[in-house]
Parts: structure tokens; C-alpha cells; sequence
């Protein structure tokens, strides 16, 4: 099959950013190839936003089972059947020809009525621990596509499934991915710190930076912040700056629009460990220091920083241990020898697989034929 012209496409995928610019990427090369997309998502969501305009989306209302009381638990079984019925039937409207399912919430009961319905189905797993719901979906499904080598994938997963397992990365969009071929220039006379928080912002994170800027001061290392916060932290986070001069402060905002402008600007990123933000730096060729978040499911985003650290990309501080001591001493070696920076750059390039969205659509091929 040269290309997927006339084939009805339904993506499941929700809640975070983490999920939906993953299956965004798919979705439009797999559209770029013929294929009709319906998105498959939850109301008053982030997926919402970003869909709608793009590719037709359907809603149905859906839960997780994971940290619920007891009363929410017992009516989970019910709650999910609905969905699933709801699920049902935009697969029979759309006359779906295939499911993937990228994560949050929505893919459970999209993907279990796909089963019922007997159309073939996808997973995708961005992050370096096996969600609850994948591990489920993973007897289920016709291919299992993973964004890393996971430590212990047996434990997760039988032999029928680790057959149908292929090891793909985590699709990015097209402008973070250019990023990857452009040489980057560590001459400037500052070193230019990128500090992210995710959209929902990391106060221990916003808490520390400004305190960095002036503690770097006593050791003669020039640093320029581009610091989004996340729109519930932005004013407190602002407020943090006032004594710091503005020649140490690039842009401090919620939000940032254009993320491949703010990846070309810098040198180093501070941030959470989410497997979007973890595969962007990468790609864009960052060296990284993570604070992953504590309370992430399993732990995941210490798992996600895992993977570039062992590929002398990247740094991990715990929450916990983090502390202007740390972090100096990892920065100033950085601005004393430049090319340490870049050496950590070209590492981070090679450590994760680029043409994500590409290997995907071969999947998708494989399980059409």
C-alpha cells in the first residue's frame, strides 16, 4: 500500500500536551497520506483547543480509575461501558478502518470498542514506563509502538506481545524536528537558559531560578533566563524577578508560543522530565537539566531523564535534592568550557529516534496490508 487514500483513521488521545502533540504529528502525516483523521477526545479539554479547526473531533466523556475513592471506583465499570458504547458508535459513523491510541483517558474505552468492533489497533507509549491503560491495551492490540528501549519489557509485556513491539520514538512536529540538522552556536558571551514548567508550571523550579541568577553572580557566570512559568504561577513567579537585572532576563511568560524559537535561542533547559518535553530538547539538540516532577504515575518522569542522561545528554536533580550548590556546580564547568555544551549537544541528537511520525506510518501500513 503506497498510500492511505480513503481510509478512515480514528485517533484517541487526550488530556496533556504530552499526548496530543505526539498524535497531532501522526495525524497530519498520516492525512498528508490520504488518510481521513477523526479525533477522538474529552469536552472542555486541552485537545478542545488544539483539534478543533484542524481535523473533525468527537467527545465522549471519560474517567480514570487510578487514585479514586472508593464510590468512584465501584462506579467505574458502569462509567467505562458508556464510554465504550459512545466509542462504538463513532467507529460504526465514521466506518473506521483502524484505531490509535496515544494515551490519556479516551483511548481506554475508543480502543476497547475497536475491539469489539473488530477493527484493528495501534498504542502508543511516549513515556519510559508502560502506562496503566497501554499495559491493558497492549493484549489487545495488533502493534505496540514505544518511544524507548524500556528497562525490564518483559515484565510488562508476553512474547505475543513483544512481537508485535517496535520501538519508534515519540513523533514531534516539523519545526522542533529541523532543529536537529542546524549546527548551534555556544559562543555568546552569556550562557542562555531556557526554563520550562510544563502549562500547569512547577513552582520549585520558577521558585529557584531567580536565586540562581544572583548566586551566579558570585561566581562570575553570566546567565540569561527565558523563563515560562505556566499561567496559574505567572504572577507569583513574576514577582520573583523584581530585583533581578534585566540584562539576566531574555522574556519571562505562561506561555510560549513558538517553541522552536525558544529551543534555537538556547544553550541549556531547565525542566520537568515529561516524555514531549524530554524527546523536544533532545531532537533540538539541548543539553538538559531535569527536575521531574515527584508525584508523576510510577515515577515515569524520572525514567523519561534516565534515558538522556545515560546518554551523557543530560543532568537529573531530584525535587528534593535540588539546591543553588547543584546546580552551579553543574553550570559552571558549562561556561568555562564551551565545548562541554557542545559535546552534550551532539549527544543528545543521537540519543533518541527522529523520524518518529515516519516509523509510525510504516505501522500503519503493516496493519492495513
Amino acid at each position: 500500500m503506497d498510500n492511505l487514500s480513503n481510509k478512515n483513521i480514528i485517533i484517541a488521545a487526550g488530556g496533556t500536551g504530552g499526548h496530543i502533540y505526539p498524535a497531532m504529528a501522526v495525524a497530519v502525516l498520516l492525512n498528508e497520506n490520504g488518510a481521513n483523521i477523526t479525533w477522538v477526545g474529552t469536552p472542555n479539554s486541552m485537545e478542545a483547543k488544539l483539534v478543533a479547526g484542524v481535523f473533525d473531533i468527537r467527545y465522549i466523556k471519560t474517567t480514570g480509575i487510578r487514585r479514586k475513592g472508593f464510590v468512584k471506583k465501584l462506579l467505574f465499570p458502569m462509567k467505562l461501558a458508556i464510554s465504550t458504547l459512545k466509542a462504538y458508535k463513532v467507529l460504526k459513523d465514521t466506518k473506521a478502518d483502524l484505531v490509535i491510541g496515544f494515551g490519556g483517558y479516551v483511548s481506554g474505552p475508543v480502543c476497547l470498542a475497536a475491539k469489539l468492533k473488530k477493527v484493528p489497533i495501534i498504542i502508543h507509549e511516549q513515556n519510559a514506563k508502560i502506562g496503566l491503560t497501554n499495559r491493558v491495551l497492549a493484549k489487545l492490540a495488533d502493534k505496540i509502538c514505544l518511544a524507548f528501549d524500556i528497562d525490564n519489557i518483559k515484565n510488562y509485556f508476553n512474547s505475543k506481545q513483544l512481537a508485535r513491539t517496535k520501538i519508534v520514538g515519540n513523533p514531534v512536529r516539523k519545526d522542533i524536528l529541523n532543529l536537529n540538522n542546524l549546527e548551534k552556536n555556544f559562543s555568546h558571551p552569556e550562557l542562555r537558559i531556557l526554563v520550562l514548567g510544563g502549562s500547569q508550571g512547577a513552582k520549585a523550579i520558577n521558585d529557584i531560578i531567580p536565586k540562581l541568577i544572583l548566586e551566579s553572580k558570585k561566581h562570575n557566570i553570566n546567565i540569561k533566563v527565558w523563563h515560562q512559568t505556566g499561567a496559574s504561577l505567572f504572577e507569583q513567579t513574576h514577582a520573583n524577578y523584581a530585583n533581578i537585572p534585566q540584562e539576566n532576563i531574555k522574556e519571562i511568560s505562561a506561555f510560549i508560543v513558538d517553541m522552536a524559537a525558544a529551543y534555537k535561542w538556547a544553550d541549556l533547559v531547565i525542566c520537568r522530565a515529561g516524555a514531549l518535553t524530554v524527546s523536544e530538547c533532545a531532537i533540538a539538540g539541548l543539553p538538559t537539566i531535569f527536575i521531574p516532577f515527584p508525584s508523576a504515575v510510577d515515577d515515569h518522569q524520572f525514567f523519561n531523564a534516565q534515558i538522556i542522561v545515560k546518554s551523557n545528554a543530560g543532568f537529573c536533580i531530584r525535587q528534593d535534592q535540588i539546591d543553588l550548590e547543584k546546580l552551579i556546580s553543574i553550570i559552571k564547568p558549562l561556561t568555562e568550557d564551551r565545548s562541554k555544551l557542545k559535546n552534550l549537544s551532539n549527544n543528545a541528537k543521537k540519543a533518541l529516534i527522529k523520524n518518529s511520525s515516519e516509523q509510525i506510518l510504516e505501522c500503519v501500513k503493516e496493519v492495513l496490508c
